[in-house]
């Protein structure tokens, strides 16, 4: 279970179900910002929404048949690793899955223009290009329109940026080159945010 990419696991949580069938969530929405009292005192209502999504749980199992010739025959122990490749199969399968569906949400219903929380024009792993991915991400909306108030804590990229995105949130200093004007030397990004890669998403 441990050889392998467990980066889902930081970006994704685990939830129980009791059973195999479709499972809904809700969060709820609505206008509950407070308003000033009048001279009346009647306090407003405020308006619940909510927006659902399901999910499903499904059995992922692998077998393996292990006969008694093959026990007395196993002169070099390989046998015994038999469980710690099975755990590796469970985890690898857990990746497959998880990186399925998360890179399935970049351009679908959940990471597009429509909701304003993608970046596709400057989104290059740079000071200027973390920048404006993170006023992109800072100036999301509930679906009331107010400020989504949650604070970016980590950055995701593939292998090859990890390098980049490390030495971005190197706390000694930066680089500055091509600039055009004088640009301090100060790494404004320096310790904010976990950097966590995987090669699923390469």
């Amino acid at each position: 279970w441990m050889a392998t990419d467990l980066a889902i696991l930081e970006i994704a949580s685990i939830r129980p179900v009791s059973d195999l069938k479709t499972i809904t969530t809700v969060s709820l929405t609505g206008d509950l910002e407070y308003e000033e009292l009048g001279a009346a005192g009647e306090i407003k209502h405020g308006k619940m929404n909510e927006l659902v999504y399901t999910n499903k749980a499904s059995t992922q199992a692998k077998m393996l048949a292990v006969t008694e010739d093959d026990i007395i025959n196993d002169d070099l122990g390989a046998l015994t690793m038999v469980p710690r490749k099975l755990g590796r199969g469970a985890a690898l399968r857990l990746n497959k899955i998880g990186w399925t569906e998360f890179l399935a949400l970049v351009g679908a219903n959940f990471f597009g223009s429509a909701n304003a929380n993608i970046n596709t024009a400057v989104a290059d792993m740079t000071i200027g290009g973390l920048t404006a991915t993170e006023v992109i991400f800072m100036n999301q909306t509930d679906p009331d329109g107010q400020p989504l108030g949650i604070m970016p804590a980590m950055i995701v990229v593939p292998t090859a940026l990890k390098a980049t995105a490390v030495a971005l949130m190197d706390p000694q200093g930066m680089m500055i080159t091509g600039a055009s004007s004088t640009v301090p030397n100060v790494n404004p990004f320096k310790g904010r945010f976990k950097v966590v890669s995987s090669p699923y998403i390469s």
